[in-house]
């Protein structure tokens, strides 16, 4: 049986745990969880379901571990009592504690201070269903997503070295930068999105995604408007993540 199969016998034989273990440790590149997974099922057990779906790209039901388009902010394998210690107001003292991991600290408290902040704005956009409206919805709800999957990455990392006193090797793992909110990673989506949007027009035009020796217009009707609204809806994305891009280089 290939990956996927075999993940698919697993959820159907109920999920056992030491075996989902195994599959994991067998198609997975991430060192951190296969070090914390074996013999944690009370803990890591739907953790490792969501992970391997995600290896076998199988849709997650709902009631795991994936962010919806409004997350909560704590919704993940964490509890907000085991929170407080990677928050500077819950730290314990520095001075025993390794570099690696108070840049660990360091990042996750960015990260789920970061994730409010947009969570207060997802609550307060407007909920009309106006182009520039939903792609601001969109923006904001993506870097949720961007900011939840690296605190998930993040809190392995540190419950292993709490219980078990394994610490991160490399001292300079943990980024400055936020994730999804980058310079670099929104200039890479705008640059993306003109792409998109050039396409699309060039097929309004010519009905080729390639320039043609002369126009060739798409007749008016369900394609025609479809194209219209998408590319309605990427140029207001794509404003979007200009403003945040020029918030970034402004500060």
């Amino acid at each position: 049986m290939d990956k996927i199969e075999e993940i698919n016998h697993w959820l159907q034989e109920g999920s056992p745990y030491e075996k989902g273990v195994a599959l994991f440790q067998r198609y997975s590149h991430n060192l951190t969880l296969m070090r914390v997974l074996p013999g944690r099922p009370e803990r890591y057990r739907e953790k490792l379901e969501y992970e391997l779906r995600k290896l076998a790209g199988l849709t997650q039901p709902e009631k795991k571990l994936v962010p919806s388009s409004m997350p909560s902010p704590d919704s993940h394998q964490y509890h907000f009592s085991e929170l407080e210690e990677l928050l500077p107001e819950g730290n314990a003292s520095e001075q025993d504690t390794p570099k690696a991991i108070q840049g660990l600290r360091d990042e996750f408290s960015r990260c789920y201070k970061r994730r409010s902040i947009l969570h207060r704005e997802l609550r307060q956009t407007s909920p009309e269903n106006t182009a520039e409206k939903v792609a601001r919805r969109k923006v904001l709800a993506d870097q949720i997503k961007a900011l939840s999957a690296r605190m998930d990455e993040l809190w392995p990392i540190y419950e292993a070295w709490r219980n078990e006193g394994v610490c991160p090797k490399e001292e300079n793992s943990f980024d400055k930068a936020l994730p999804g909110e980058s310079p670099r990673e929104l200039k890479a989506k705008i640059d993306n999105l003109k792409k998109t949007i050039s396409k699309d027009k060039l097929f309004l035009q010519y009905q080729s995604v390639k320039k043609q020796p002369s126009p060739n217009p798409l007749p008016h009707g369900p394609r025609r408007h479809e194209l219209e609204e998408r590319i309605r809806a990427k140029q207001a994305e794509m404003d979007e993540l200009k403003n945040r891009l020029n918030g970034l280089t402004q500060d």
